[in-house]
């Protein structure tokens, strides 16, 4: 997960991108729909709606872009289409986690380094000696 795909996950950021452009329909569904409840439920409902087509067209798969080969294909496309609903934030959330977890990885790594002996260190990090 550190080494994140990120040129394969540009398309479905970007397809994000555009499910945000929803928001220039906010201002006709207040005059249309009065309840702000409903509003919300309608607009949540045409992202989601459109994220599907977009991954279901565009077989954009996000979770086996991950590494998540379990899931079956249409699984995969439900969840991406959730996650292509959600505008950039999920996208912004990928990279948070992703960040957390290298963050994660680099302290693990630096407390099984302190963790060795300096005999261990020396094969590890093995420097000839100067023939000068």
């Amino acid at each position: 997960m550190a080494d994140l795909p990120m040129k394969e996950l540009l398309i479905p950021f970007a397809a994000g991108f555009c499910i945000q452009l929803l928001e220039i329909v906010d201002p006709v569904a207040s005059v249309i729909l009065r309840s702000v409840t409903l509003k919300k439920s309608v607009l949540g409902l045409a992202s989601l709606a459109l994220g599907a087509v977009i991954a279901w067209s565009g077989q954009i798969h996000i979770f086996s872009i991950l590494g998540a080969t379990s899931f079956p294909p249409a699984v995969d496309t439900f969840l991406t289409a959730v996650f292509i609903s959600a505008g950039t934030e999920g996208f912004n959330s990928i990279l948070k986690f992703a960040n957390y977890k290298k963050e994660e990885a680099k302290a693990s790594a630096a407390d099984q380094k302190s963790k060795l002996s300096p005999e261990q260190l020396s094969s590890v990090n093995y420097q000839p000696a100067n023939s000068n």
